[in-house]
């Protein structure tokens, strides 16, 4: 799913205190991604499943289901999807009362754990900016004030655990050969074997588990989605030997690399 519209005038039409610019709702796969210089605008993502990450100046902020992440004006949008299936509604608002919104509601580059995705508010909002009618921007106007006090009465920002910090460090670096158990144990500035207490206990898996099955999933998704040779789809996944991927791969699934992609393979 990839909806999206622009209210039909650049400008608003109507006096409006928050004027929406533009609204969309997506599913997308990894390796989606997209950058873009932005104007004087605020852009709210509310995530409804998988894992997408937002690149503010070199700090990452990764988005999960029944989250809410803010771009601020004058940002730089860089956003990708690390997971199969990353599914957000999203949409912006312009106007010189963005910043008031922003201070109101004390917005700042921050997860905000939120409750579930308010859907039919974000597909009525697309139809409304698919209207021309001046009553239109009006409605669609209420229906972001009404997404905003969803989200300001179900948020909450709870400091995140360890096993929390592990699954968003391996999504950020499951791509690299050198990021295993002592590389993870490393950036999360622990012992190697605290961490597998931890994520032992909170998991049911250890942590080398957990990597390679994060990075066995990417694979299955690459081999059904592209074309690409199994040792591409190896080095993109992180593995430092064709051979070990295809074993793993076997092991995992109870059937081949080559056989999973004859019988999945969509070109789309």
């Amino acid at each position: 799913m990839y909806e999206f519209c622009y209210r039909v005038s650049p400008y608003p039409e109507v006096p409006q205190i928050l004027p929406v610019r533009s609204a969309g709702c997506f599913v997308v796969d990894s390796p989606w991604k997209q950058q873009v210089k932005t104007g004087n605008y605020l852009q709210l993502f509310w995530g409804f499943s998988g894992c997408l990450d937002f690149d503010i100046n070199g700090k990452h902020y990764y988005l999960h289901e029944n989250e809410v992440f803010f771009y601020l004006p004058g940002d730089v949008h860089a956003e990708k999807a690390l997971l199969p299936n990353t599914g957000f509604g999203w949409f912006t608002i312009d106007g010189s009362h963005c910043e008031t919104l922003i201070r109101n509601y004390g917005i700042r580059h921050e997860i905000y754990k939120v409750s579930s995705f308010p859907e039919t508010l974000f597909f009525s909002m697309l139809k409304e900016l698919r209207s021309a009618l001046p009553e239109a921007q009006y409605r669609a106007e209420a229906l972001a004030l009404e997404i905003f006090q969803n989200f300001s009465s179900g948020r909450s920002t709870p400091a995140e655990t360890v096993s929390e910090h592990f699954k968003n460090l391996v999504a950020a670096q499951f791509s690299r050969k050198e990021c295993g158990v002592d590389y993870l144990a490393g950036q999360l500035e622990m012992h190697r074997g605290t961490l597998h207490r931890i994520i032992k206990k909170e998991l049911n898996v250890s942590p080398m588990e957990y990597l390679l099955e994060y990075r066995l999933k990417v694979a299955k998704n690459l081999l059904a989605r592209t074309g690409m040779p199994l040792k591409a789809v190896a080095d993109q996944c992180g593995f430092a030997d064709v051979n070990y991927f295809s074993k793993s791969f076997r092991k995992r699934f109870q059937i081949t690399a080559l056989e999973y992609r004859k019988n999945h393979f969509w070109e789309g």
